[in-house]
């Protein structure tokens, strides 16, 4: 858009001015009107200077921006022009002599528009630079200053501010220009209500109106936030000067164009020499869109544009043979000034049109308004010329084509101009609005519907008709991809190709001008036009275009465009820039198969490559294009085989940049191009042993029947190992000149063989090579040589199969391989380094190896982990790993196992020793084994266990423990050696070259022994010894004679009996030996909770046989003592510890430790809290016909005085005496005693008596206490005292009288049986 003025092209703002930052004054010759009224001198050292200066810089920023920057965020945006300190606006010119014009009228003959001209540039310039819609006056309160020496009081401080003021606003009031004033205060919190009272001072003393028109900014306070505030208050008020404006210009227009509208603008006649009334039109009407777009109205903008643009169309249309109007001659003439203008104002209005379209989100009517622009004016005489010998280069779309099948240099140049100019507005609403491209997007819910298109469009308001549009426009033009609005880049395609249609035509009118005589304006044209770069304009087009598409990351498009630039540089002889496009589009072509336009790339490689004189990229593109992938006719790849070798023979001259002797060598690297051959190696095994053969296969494969065109010779084929005593160099056969390639039968030597299809298959046996020295690009080397047919022609693998033996370990691969042609010019050598890679066109082939045994056909042996690598060793010394120990191990036991080392070999070995075994701890120190197990380790790493002499075997004691859980676990052992050398130190720890040799074998675990446990609440208490007191018969006896009834004291502490029954069951694997056997208590968590044990019966463990298959019972007493006022609690009773071993007849090794210890966990047992506890004591021998006395102790367990309510129910059985029915009061921690004499009836087992109690201030349910006793008969006298079934069969019994003592719980339903000994008479 450089081509017009910007002040036709920019879109405009609201202008303001800023006076008062700084205290520049106006030149002495300048012809502004000035200020008359004194100006205070700034105060440089005042705090408020630097608050100017962030002013001035937010100005100054705010200016870079545009109308896009702030896109819907524009309230209080402003373009801002900075007076200076004495400047004043300019004043109307008050004149009421219709003779005096404005200086850039068409009627004032010193108006650079006399006499015919439309409009100036320099009215917008006058609006956007001298003229705003609003000044800002900033100016500084007054404050004391110590190092003024002027004297100045604050009384003619503030007189001078206000006359400043006063003319100021005078001034402005003039033009309608609203005046806005701004003191900068150095504000102090004290001097708030001084300020207030100077602020006011000013607004009344200046006439100022009480709102929007004065503000203060204080020192201290953000001066951006406050101004940008400011702003937006002020900006409807200021707008309103536009409106005013408006209509000052409406009123001229009635002046100059007759407002009825009887008379056409056409038919009016106005004085020869003058603007025309359409003129006229076009004059005011503009002036209006200028106006209204400075308002941001944007509508009205766009309407009065478009009046503007149908007032041109009709005065390039004018036409005196028309019947229609009055004219004797046309409104404008052609090539004339008028003309000339009158295109250029058509062409900026509809730059215009567009960008405000885009800038109202309604892209489909710009790009309308863009189209009719082209098609209308595409048709002035000068864009039209009947040429037979033009035609268009580039396929443009139909709007862009010229009228006829011709064109001339000026349409081309002036559609280059319209197309720049609407590539350029794509581009900003791309990147300013976020305009999603192509436009519209592609819906279907509309592309069905029959709609009328012209009556929904007049229907709709403008908010809903962008989405309207977008449907409408679709149903219209969804065949042509073109009439869709594509991105920015698609237009600067466009803009290079009519820049190349205006190159085509200047090329055509160069050439008629040696046919005929040209013109005065062909030549003038032409004379023009020869000083025009066209290449360089297409290549700058061409970058734009490239960078929009590269920011659509549209790599497809940058490849085109690359190929363009790169055909631009072609035209300009400048081939080298051209050869690194055309590389770098290669490139990409290359590693994305893109084969066909590759070919085309690399022909103008080729081409650039021989006019710079590259013989290096000539040669390798040549090569490249022999490959059968390349997009060529059988003739062509005739003519590159024959260029090539000729190139390379010197048959063909050519001359080069570089020295010659450079270029001897020429290295092409296979990899990097398509190759028209590929190479594999493989061999047939990955490891072998030193003077073991090992075969390898070196397969060439042609990868096309089109490739090479004609058999092709290689001079050298160079097989480079990573070892060079392995290099092998073949060279070919100069006497074999072979050109059937018919099959051929050679022995072990050579064989051909041609498939139905055409493939040919050729064997090489290269086994027998001879050591030679070969001349290389580094010297003269040893090769391993031999002769063979190193020929190729197209469709074929040629195999050739070696062999490797060696004395020595070594890891061998082959890291590249050469074919060379020699010449006396120059040497290529393809070279190929990645052999791994699949080229041919048959990968199964690739996976194959040949196997060829004399006449018989050959083999393909499939085989995918053939690679090409092999590694040579030694052979690996033997040794035996062996192990001896017991067949089952045990949980909780240290089990010793011996490692036995065999060195099989005749030479000593140095061996380190690994052992790990699943989930256990493993040592090989016996002191280790009796320290705790967190101490032992879970493997045993490199133990050096030193020299094993040849033929000799070491034995090492391995122990391990299984704490964990039954089962296999894997024994893993893991032997490194070396063969030991005498003089060499052994190292600490094995280096990754030793030898291995790994064993494994499973270990099972069990169990010694089964343990099971049961704990069984105890109602009768059993004594402890020396810790409760036995209930014997006499003291029981003195108690009753007392009384029948006693309040006794109760303890805080609750103690209660459980037996605890072990059995043990010994296993069926071998004896073992128990030491003892112990609970191991746990100390509560509960404070209040004591644990004690006693063993029930004297058990010697070390005595029993245990023999396998044992089971032996094992009871312990346990007393649990706790706090009355606890509640429910769960106790961990702790483990029980056996000590154990093998018995020696059953274990191989003895071991350094005793006994082993296993830990069995006990049961939980839980304690209620009772309110309410009762206790029963019973003699133990009850017989018939005899009185005995059943005593009852009932406790109160809480820290409440509870009612107690007791009742004895009578019994058949039994005749009793005592309280039948009491109730009492129990206190706290205290036990009542209630004593019954009960005379049994009969014998058996009798059911005493039921005591039912219930408690009348608890919720306790009733407590029925009731038991059995056995009754007999008194027995006979010879009758002997039974014994009590337990292990401590040496107790003596008992013949004093004893009571047995019940404690019956709460919930207890059953009855209590009681076993009662008969007495002896």
């Amino acid at each position: 858009m450089e081509n017009y003025p910007l002040e036709y092209i920019y879109q405009q703002v609201p202008v303001i001015a800023v006076v008062g930052l700084t205290n520049t004054l106006l030149n002495e010759n300048s012809t502004e009107p000035r200020l008359q009224s004194q100006i205070l001198e700034a105060n440089l050292d005042s705090p408020l200077t630097s608050i100017k200066g962030q002013i001035i810089q937010y100005f100054t920023e705010q200016n870079n921006f545009n109308a896009w920057d702030v896109y819907k965020k524009n309230i209080g945006f402003f373009h801002t022009i900075f007076f200076e300190r004495d400047r004043l606006i300019r004043p109307h010119k008050n004149t009421t002599d219709p003779n005096v014009h404005s200086e850039i009228s068409p009627l004032n003959p010193n108006s650079p528009l006399y006499p015919k001209g439309i409009m100036s540039s320099l009215w917008i310039q006058k609006y956007t630079s001298q003229i705003p819609c609003t000044m800002i006056l900033f100016t500084d309160m007054f404050e004391y200053n110590v190092n003024d020496q002027s004297g100045m009081q604050e009384k003619d401080y503030d007189k001078i501010i206000t006359n400043e003021i006063i003319e100021r606003k005078k001034n402005c009031q003039e033009r309608g220009i609203k005046l806005i004033v701004i003191v900068l205060i150095k504000y102090n919190e004290t001097e708030l209500s001084r300020i207030d009272e100077k602020v006011n001072f000013y607004r009344k003393t200046c006439g100022l109106d009480a709102k929007n028109t004065i503000f203060v900014i204080p020192y201290g306070s953000n001066p951006i936030e406050l101004i940008s505030n400011i702003k937006k208050t002020i900006y409807e008020p200021s707008i309103n000067y536009y409106r005013e404006l408006n209509r000052r210009i409406k009123k001229k227009k009635s002046k100059h164009v007759p407002s009825n509208p009887l008379f056409s603008t056409a038919s009016t006649p106005m004085p020869d020499g003058t603007l025309s009334v359409s003129g006229w039109n076009v004059r005011y009407d503009l002036k209006s869109g200028f106006i209204a777009e400075f308002r941001q109205d944007m509508d009205i903008a766009i309407k009065n544009y478009e009046n503007a643009y149908l007032e041109l169309r009709n005065m390039f249309d004018s036409n005196p043979t028309n019947s229609n109007n009055n004219l004797t001659k046309p409104i404008l003439d052609q090539n004339s000034k008028e003309w000339d203008e009158a295109k250029m104002l058509a062409d900026c209005i509809n730059i215009k049109i567009c960008q405000l379209y885009l800038y109202k989100e309604q892209p489909l009517s710009a790009f309308s308004q863009f189209q009719t622009h082209i098609q209308k004016y595409k048709t002035l005489p000068e864009h039209i010329k009947d040429n037979s010998n033009y035609r268009t280069v580039n396929r443009v779309p139909h709007y862009i084509k010229p009228s006829s099948s011709n064109g001339t240099v000026q349409y081309w140049a002036w559609a280059t101009i319209q197309m720049k100019a609407f590539s350029e507005l794509i581009e900003l609403a791309q990147h300013k609005l976020g305009l999603a491209l192509p436009y519209p997007t592609l819906s279907y819910k509309n592309i069905n519907n029959g709609i009328n298109t012209n009556s929904l469009l007049h229907s709709y308001s403008n908010s809903s008709l962008a989405e309207l549009e977008n449907d409408l426009y679709i149903q219209k033009n969804i065949t042509d991809p073109n009439m869709f609005i594509q991105q920015a880049g698609y237009y600067y395609i466009l803009t290079s190709q009519c820049v190349e249609e205006r190159w085509n035509c200047y090329k055509i009118l160069q050439k008629e001008g040696t046919e005929r005589e040209l013109t005065e304006q062909e030549k003038k044209v032409l004379n023009n036009e020869s000083q025009f770069d066209y290449a360089s304009l297409i290549i700058d087009i061409l970058k734009k275009a490239y960078e929009q598409f590269k920011n659509q990351k549209n790599g497809r498009m940058t490849l085109y465009l690359a190929r363009n630039i790169a055909k631009m540089y072609e035209e300009m002889n400048n081939y080298e820039i051209a050869l690194k496009f055309y590389d770098r589009i290669s490139k990409t072509y290359r590693n994305e198969n893109w084969n066909v336009l590759l070919t085309d790339i690399l022909k103008l490689i080729v081409k650039c490559s021989k006019e710079t004189h590259s013989y290096q990229i000539l040669i390798e593109s040549l090569v490249e294009l022999l490959s059968g992938d390349m997009a060529l006719e059988f003739s062509e790849r005739i003519e590159i085989q024959d260029e090539l070798l000729g190139l390379i023979s010197g048959t063909i001259p050519f001359q080069m940049n570089e020295d010659p002797l450079n270029n001897r060598n020429i290295h092409i690297k296979l990899n990097n191009i398509n190759s028209f051959v590929s190479c594999k190696v493989k061999f047939n095994k990955s490891e072998t042993l030193i003077n073991t053969p090992a075969k390898f296969q070196l397969s060439l494969n042609t990868n096309n029947i089109k490739s090479p065109a004609k058999p092709l010779k290689f001079s050298k084929l160079l097989i480079n190992f990573n070892d060079p005593n392995f290099n092998i160099c073949l060279y070919n056969n100069e006497e074999i000149n072979d050109t059937t390639f018919e099959s051929v039968k050679d022995g072990e030597n050579f064989r051909r063989i041609k498939s139905k299809n055409g493939v040919i298959t050729e064997w090489i046996n290269i086994r027998d090579l001879k050591r030679d020295t070969v001349k290389t690009n580094f010297g003269s080397e040893d090769f391993l040589c031999k002769t063979v047919n190193l020929s190729l022609c197209s469709n074929m693998r040629k195999v050739f199969e070696g062999e490797i033996n060696t004395d020595t370990p070594i890891d061998l691969k082959v890291v590249s391989v050469s074919l060379i042609i020699e010449s006396a010019v120059s040497n290529l050598i393809l070279t190929t380094d990645d052999l791994e890679q699949e080229y041919s066109i048959c990968n199964n082939r690739e996976s194959t190896w040949i196997e060829v045994i004399g006449d018989e056909p050959e083999r393909l042996i499939p085989n995918e982990n053939i690679k090409n690598e092999l590694t040579i060793i030694k052979r690996q010394p033997e040794i035996k790993i062996s192990t001896k120990h017991d067949q089952t191990a045990f949980i909780d036991e240290v089990f010793p196992l011996e490692l036995e080392i065999s060195n099989i070999e005749s030479e000593n070995i140095h061996a380190y020793l690994s052992v790990i075994c699943t989930d256990c701890i493993i040592s090989d120190n016996t002191n280790e084994i009796n320290q705790p197990i967190e101490q032992m380790k879970e493997t045993l790493e490199y133990i050096n266990i030193g020299t094993i002499e040849g033929g000799q075997s070491i034995k090492k004691m391995i122990y391990i423990f299984n704490s964990n859980d039954i089962g296999n676990k894997e024994l893993k052992v893991k032997v490194e050696y070396f063969i030991e050398n005498k003089e060499a130190k052994p190292q600490l720890l094995p280096s990754p070259k030793y030898y291995s040799k790994s064993y494994e074998e499973m270990i099972e675990f069990k169990i010694a022994f089964e343990i099971s446990t049961n704990v069984i609440f105890q109602n009768q208490y059993q004594p402890f010894e020396q810790e409760e007191p036995i209930y014997n018969y006499e003291a029981l006896e003195e108690e009753s004679e007392s009384e029948d009834e006693e309040l006794i004291e109760y303890s805080i502490n609750k103690i209660e009996y459980y037996k605890l029954e072990v059995t043990i069951y010994t296993n069926n694997v071998c004896k073992f030996d128990i030491d003892t056997m112990e609970l191991v208590l746990k100390k509560p968590s509960i404070p209040g909770i004591t644990i004690s044990y006693s063993i029930l019966g004297n058990v010697d463990f070390k005595s029993i046989d245990w023999e396998m298959g044992t089971k032996v019972n094992y009871f312990f007493l346990i007393k649990i003592v706790s706090d009355v006022s606890l509640k429910n609690n769960i106790i961990d009773l702790g483990d029980l510890l056996i000590r154990w071993k093998r018995n020696s007849d059953y274990q191989m090794y003895s071991l350094p430790v005793s006994f082993s210890q296993s830990f069995i966990p006990l049961h939980h047992i839980e304690v209620n809290a009772e309110p309410i506890k009762i206790a029963a004591a019973i003699p133990s021998n009850v017989y018939l016909g005899e009185v005995f006395t059943l005593t009852y102790y009932i406790t109160n367990l809480t820290l409440n005085i509870e009612e107690l309510s007791i009742t004895m129910n009578s019994q058949n059985s039994f005749s009793f005496s005592g309280y039948k029915q009491t109730t009492f009061d129990l206190l706290p921690l205290s036990t009542h005693i209630l004593h019954y004499n009960l005379y049994p009836l009969t014998v058996g087992h009798l059911k005493l008596p039921e005591l039912n109690i219930q408690c009348k201030t608890q919720s306790i349910n009733p407590k029925i206490c009731s038991t059995k006793l056995m009754i007999t008969q008194q027995p006979h006298p010879q009758s002997s005292l039974s014994r009590s079934n337990t292990y401590d069969d040496n107790a003596p019994s008992s013949t004093s009288p004893t009571f047995s003592i019940y404690s019956i719980d709460k919930n207890q339903s059953q009855s209590l049986f009681v076993f009662v000994k008969p007495k002896i008479l």
